[in-house]
């Protein structure tokens, strides 16, 4: 009886954090076609799926060409990491930035910034898809930089490092911004 309690109460929490994951509607990498070429292998991937690398909080970049399958395997890895207890969330860039820029105005914006900042593992999907203005550039650098060596990141992108300068119009905060990114 207590075995049936503990159970429920495990399989709630769960399916609660996954809720507040935002999880995108593919998400399970058991269903993983691995005969398709992206660049990363069948051990590669069950390496990172046993999630050792959180603890450490190393971080993993996802770069591409649209298509590849970054976001199914940034949300896959952060269902794992939600299924080993962990505090993960996925957000696209949008997403982040439109709370950096609201949590001063909203209340509910910024209990999504405290929760995100609470975060063992935080996924952004399509980083530097666009420009973003100056302050917006400083904003997520102050929230990447808080998180830094706090909490691990993964990142998917199809942009490469030299156009994250032109896209943030400033190679100091590109670099800073990289820095934390690359860092593990």
């Amino acid at each position: 009886l207590l075995q049936t309690e503990i159970d429920q109460r495990t399989n709630r929490d769960l399916e609660k954090r996954i809720k507040s994951a935002k999880l995108p509607v593919n998400y399970n990498l058991d269903h993983y076609d691995y005969s398709f070429l992206n660049g990363i292998s069948k051990q590669q991937l069950n390496q990172l799926r046993e999630c050792l690398w959180l603890e450490q909080n190393y971080n993993v970049v996802l770069m591409g060409p649209s298509g590849t399958g970054k976001t199914f395997i940034a949300a896959g890895l952060c269902y794992d990491a939600l299924k080993t207890g962990y505090k993960a969330y996925f957000r696209t860039m949008e997403q982040i930035n439109e709370t950096l820029i609201m949590k001063d105005i909203t209340r509910s914006a910024l209990l999504e910034y405290n929760k995100l900042l609470k975060a063992h593992l935080l996924v952004i999907d399509d980083i530097m898809m666009f420009a973003l203005e100056k302050k917006q550039a400083v904003q997520l650098f102050n929230f990447i930089n808080h998180l830094h060596e706090k909490a691990s990141f993964i990142v998917t992108t199809n942009k490469s490092p030299e156009e994250w300068v032109k896209l943030l119009d400033d190679a100091v905060i590109a670099t800073a911004l990289l820095d934390r990114i690359l860092y593990r």
